[in-house]
């Protein structure tokens, strides 16, 4: 591992140029790119199998630093990680400090290992590994892939509710294969739960931002990736509803009890088995019109 950990820094300034020269200073006041400002930091390239190997660029001849990087995100605006040319340069640097501090401004700054190599220190590693195909690079393209899934997610949301739609489609199926429901049904299961959900993100998607904010109701707990049971739970119930209602609505040969709790607007309907409750939530739908309110059906955990 050619990469190296530093913690406790000053927060960065939005300028990383100058960041990085400032902290080549108190590492090595001698070093040519802190002494002049105007001598052009170098940027090495990451090496991939589509391209020659390059002569690397140093930013400090004497340790063989490589590479400053700092991340954008501010969690981290006190933490940078250093890449060397080679491991035992890392790790002579990483032994000089471990009895010798290392202040920046006046901060003792805490070293260690990296857990993971830079994309720099990676593409080196890679391009010395290579032999004859591609398959020395997999470990870096992985990597260049994540990150640009990441950069996706969090410019594109509707990108992300979709991409999140997916994970919740597959515990869901895992979950209804746990409880040994037929694929059928589970197919149909998550049918549902998917037009249900990409109703919900379109319609999020196009209703315009309101400048007041909505009267408040009793949160609706959302009931999609629950596995079939026996129990059904009932939620956004209008003011004033009544067992009496309900065993109206829910009521066959095969119901067992109503537990309604009318402070938060639900009920929970039990049936003798799943298929009669599976049955009876097919039958009214997962949104049942009541009283000009939009009742919810769903199986309850």
């Amino acid at each position: 591992m050619s990469a190296l950990y530093f913690q406790n820094l000053p927060n960065r300034p939005v300028n990383k140029e100058n960041y990085t020269r400032l902290l080549l200073k108190y590492i090595n006041p001698n070093n040519k790119y802190a002494i002049n400002s105007s001598l052009p930091l170098p940027r090495n390239k990451l090496l991939t199998a589509q391209t020659d190997s390059q002569p690397l660029m140093l930013l400090d001849d004497q340790i063989g630093l490589l590479e400053v990087s700092i991340s954008r995100s501010s969690k981290m605006s006190n933490q940078a990680f250093l890449t060397f040319a080679t491991q035992d340069e890392a790790n002579g640097f990483l032994n000089k400090y471990t009895t010798t501090e290392l202040k920046f401004q006046g901060r003792k700054i805490r070293i260690e290992k990296a857990r993971t190599n830079s994309l720099l220190g990676l593409s080196i590693e890679m391009q010395k590994k290579k032999k004859n195909g591609k398959d020395h690079y997999l470990g870096l393209k992985k990597v260049l892939k994540t990150r640009k899934l990441k950069r996706k997610l969090r410019s594109d949301d509707m990108y992300a509710k979709k991409f999140k739609l997916k994970r919740q489609v597959r515990r869901l199926k895992h979950k209804l294969r746990l409880k040994k429901i037929e694929e059928a049904e589970i197919n149909k299961i998550v049918k549902e739960f998917k037009t249900h959900r990409l109703e919900n993100i379109q319609s999020q998607q196009e209703k315009p931002k309101q400048s007041q904010e909505p009267l408040k109701r009793a949160k609706v707990s959302d009931t999609m990736e629950n596995p079939p049971n026996k129990v059904l739970l009932v939620q956004n119930l209008p003011s004033g509803t009544t067992e009496q209602l309900l065993s109206q609505i829910f009521g066959n040969e095969a119901l067992v009890e109503i537990r309604l709790v009318s402070v938060r607007n639900l009920a929970f309907v039990e049936y003798r088995t799943v298929t009669d409750a599976t049955k009876m939530k097919n039958q009214l739908g997962s949104i049942y019109k009541l009283q000009n309110s939009d009742v919810t059906i769903g199986f309850a955990k």
